[in-house]
């Protein structure tokens, strides 16, 4: 398997063909995301735009509307962007129309590409899908960031599932970015803690009374791997711990 990462929004997609694109925002899009589909949700349909939220709303009157713009649910919209928001009460069943400040958008960014959603909160079932879907195939991490400038919380999120694979059986071979994300994660103790509190965005989160959603995002875990195929806009499947 060769592994190349992206540290942010900013960096052009590599050259060559790729077998899956790994769409990494911690905070919050990805973490969201993955629980919405933990918590039954039918799909999740991602846009970059809230134009194009509204536009696809308009046609979809029975989704919800979700997201935010500089870490505050978006007026008018059913839910922002915390994860704790997204709740078997109210997403079981629902489609979900989602545009957030860069999560979203740097999903749109790698259309062309099978896309998965990836986070802490599903870093062990991520892994084992790429090893039992991937193996012998070029994987591509992309990190979010923030505003097209980098996010440590998402760096060490890509160095975690780097180590990861390193640590299997398969063969792994990294570009220099997926080695400095390496870097970063064990520089922070393997501790994903230590990356989400002491990154800008998650200070920023703090600040406007979202430290509960750090906490969250902080935590390792085995939940579903949602996936977009190919020629598709809409995350309708998910693979690993969907219960």
């Amino acid at each position: 398997m060769k592994v190349s990462v992206s540290l942010s929004l900013a960096e052009a997609p590599p050259n060559g063909a790729l077998s899956c694109v790994v769409a990494i925002d911690v905070l919050r899009a990805s973490t969201s995301i993955v629980t919405a589909f933990r918590n039954g949700c039918l799909e999740v349909v991602p846009v970059a735009t809230l134009d194009d939220a509204w536009r696809v709303a308009a046609s979809r009157p029975d989704a919800l509307l979700c997201g935010e713009r500089m870490g505050k649910r978006v007026d008018g919209f059913d839910l922002g962007n915390s994860p704790l928001e997204y709740s078997p009460e109210v997403v079981s069943g629902r489609t979900l129309i989602m545009s957030t400040t860069n999560g979203t958008v740097l999903l749109r960014k790698y259309d062309e590409f099978e896309r998965v959603v990836g986070c802490f909160a599903n870093l062990h079932s991520l892994v084992q899908w790429l090893l039992e879907h991937y193996k012998g195939c070029d994987v591509h991490l992309a990190c979010a960031g923030k505003l097209e400038r980098p996010g440590l919380e998402d760096i060490a999120c890509a160095g975690a599932i780097v180590a990861m694979l390193r640590r299997s059986q398969e063969s792994v071979e990294c570009d220099d970015g997926a080695l400095v994300a390496l870097s970063v994660w064990e520089h922070l103790d393997e501790d994903p803690a230590k990356a989400v509190f002491s990154s800008s965005h998650g200070e920023y989160l703090c600040s406007i009374g979202h430290k509960d959603d750090l906490k969250y995002c902080s935590v390792i875990g085995e939940g579903p791997v949602p996936c977009i195929p190919v020629g598709t806009t809409a995350i309708r499947g998910a693979g690993g711990d969907v219960n």
